[in-house]
Protein backbone atom coordinates (compact mmCIF):
# COMPACT_ATOMS: atom_id res chain seq x y z
CA UNK A 1 0.00 0.00 0.00
CA UNK A 2 1.22 3.27 -1.10
CA UNK A 3 1.30 6.72 0.89
CA UNK A 4 -1.59 7.91 -1.44
CA UNK A 5 -3.62 4.17 -0.88
CA UNK A 6 -3.02 4.93 2.91
CA UNK A 7 -4.30 8.56 2.98
CA UNK A 8 -7.78 7.15 0.52
CA UNK A 9 -8.21 4.35 3.79
CA UNK A 10 -8.09 7.13 6.80
CA UNK A 11 -10.68 9.30 4.57
CA UNK A 12 -13.32 6.17 4.27
CA UNK A 13 -14.43 6.36 7.60
CA UNK A 14 -16.31 9.23 9.49
CA UNK A 15 -16.63 9.42 13.17
CA UNK A 16 -19.22 11.79 14.83
CA UNK A 17 -19.32 12.79 17.65
CA UNK A 18 -15.60 13.26 17.93
CA UNK A 19 -15.27 13.96 21.03
CA UNK A 20 -18.14 12.58 22.53
CA UNK A 21 -19.19 13.27 26.20
CA UNK A 22 -20.97 10.44 26.54
CA UNK A 23 -18.67 7.71 25.04
CA UNK A 24 -21.09 6.43 22.12
CA UNK A 25 -19.49 7.37 18.62
CA UNK A 26 -20.64 6.65 15.21
CA UNK A 27 -18.73 5.37 12.76
CA UNK A 28 -19.59 5.53 8.84
CA UNK A 29 -18.05 4.48 5.85
CA UNK A 30 -18.31 6.67 2.97
CA UNK A 31 -16.89 3.86 0.61
CA UNK A 32 -16.54 0.50 1.32
CA UNK A 33 -18.49 -1.48 4.02
CA UNK A 34 -17.61 -2.45 7.50
CA UNK A 35 -16.81 -6.09 8.29
CA UNK A 36 -15.12 -6.04 11.44
CA UNK A 37 -14.57 -2.72 14.04
CA UNK A 38 -12.03 -3.32 17.00
CA UNK A 39 -11.52 -0.61 19.91
CA UNK A 40 -8.39 -0.94 21.41
CA UNK A 41 -7.08 1.60 24.74
CA UNK A 42 -3.98 3.06 24.85
CA UNK A 43 -1.90 0.03 26.16
CA UNK A 44 -3.22 -1.88 23.14
CA UNK A 45 -6.09 -3.59 24.53
CA UNK A 46 -8.56 -4.48 22.50
CA UNK A 47 -12.06 -3.30 24.92
CA UNK A 48 -14.85 -3.72 22.10
CA UNK A 49 -15.24 -5.71 19.23
CA UNK A 50 -17.91 -6.02 16.53
CA UNK A 51 -17.56 -9.01 13.97
CA UNK A 52 -19.69 -10.52 11.06
CA UNK A 53 -20.64 -6.55 10.01
CA UNK A 54 -22.10 -5.74 6.35
CA UNK A 55 -22.42 -2.30 7.44
CA UNK A 56 -21.82 1.42 6.41
CA UNK A 57 -22.41 2.70 9.59
CA UNK A 58 -21.95 1.39 12.90
CA UNK A 59 -22.14 2.52 16.57
CA UNK A 60 -19.77 2.24 18.93
CA UNK A 61 -20.71 2.34 22.63
CA UNK A 62 -17.88 3.09 25.19
CA UNK A 63 -20.06 4.78 28.18
CA UNK A 64 -18.73 1.74 30.75
CA UNK A 65 -15.20 2.57 30.23
CA UNK A 66 -12.90 5.35 31.44
CA UNK A 67 -12.83 8.70 29.41
CA UNK A 68 -9.50 8.68 27.31
CA UNK A 69 -8.25 8.13 23.82
CA UNK A 70 -8.85 5.13 21.90
CA UNK A 71 -8.39 3.87 18.44
CA UNK A 72 -10.73 2.16 16.53
CA UNK A 73 -9.60 -0.22 13.91
CA UNK A 74 -12.43 -0.47 10.92
CA UNK A 75 -11.67 -3.38 8.86
CA UNK A 76 -13.46 -2.88 5.23
CA UNK A 77 -15.21 -5.75 2.76
CA UNK A 78 -12.12 -4.56 0.08
CA UNK A 79 -9.60 -6.18 3.20
CA UNK A 80 -7.75 -2.43 4.09
CA UNK A 81 -8.04 -1.25 7.48
CA UNK A 82 -8.81 2.45 8.37
CA UNK A 83 -7.50 3.79 11.75
CA UNK A 84 -9.82 5.80 13.91
CA UNK A 85 -9.04 7.97 16.60
CA UNK A 86 -11.83 8.03 19.43
CA UNK A 87 -11.91 10.83 22.14
CA UNK A 88 -13.96 10.34 25.21
CA UNK A 89 -14.35 12.87 27.70
CA UNK A 90 -17.17 11.39 29.94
Amino acid sequence: MGIADAEAVRTAVVTFPNPSEEGVFTLRATGERMVRVEVLDLNGRTVWTRAGLEVHQATIDLSTHPGGVYAAQVHLADGSVALVRLVSTH
